[in-house]
C-alpha cells in the first residue's frame, strides 16, 4: 500500500496549477462547482490531488482540432 504513494504522489493545488498551467483559482472553482472531471483527495482542511489523476486529466483533454 505505501508503494502506491509513492509510485502515485499526491500533488498540491500550486503544483498542479504549475503542471497544467492553470490557475489556482481555477481548480478551486472547478472543485467547489464539480465543472470538470479532475478529481482529488480531501484530507481534513488540505486538498490534494493523486498525479495519476492529474494525468488522466490531460489525457483526456488532448484534441486533434479545435472544436
Amino acid at each position: 500500500m505505501l508503494q502506491d504513494f509513492i509510485t502515485d504522489p499526491l500533488l498540491t493545488t500550486s503544483e498542479v496549477s504549475k503542471i497544467t498551467g492553470l490557475a489556482v483559482g481555477t481548480l478551486e472553482n472547478w472543485r467547489c462547482n464539480g465543472t470538470q472531471s479532475l478529481t482529488f483527495v480531501k484530507l481534513g482542511h488540505k486538498v490534494r490531488y493523486r498525479s495519476s489523476a492529474v494525468k488522466a486529466f490531460i489525457i483526456a483533454n488532448e484534441k486533434r482540432q479545435t472544436d
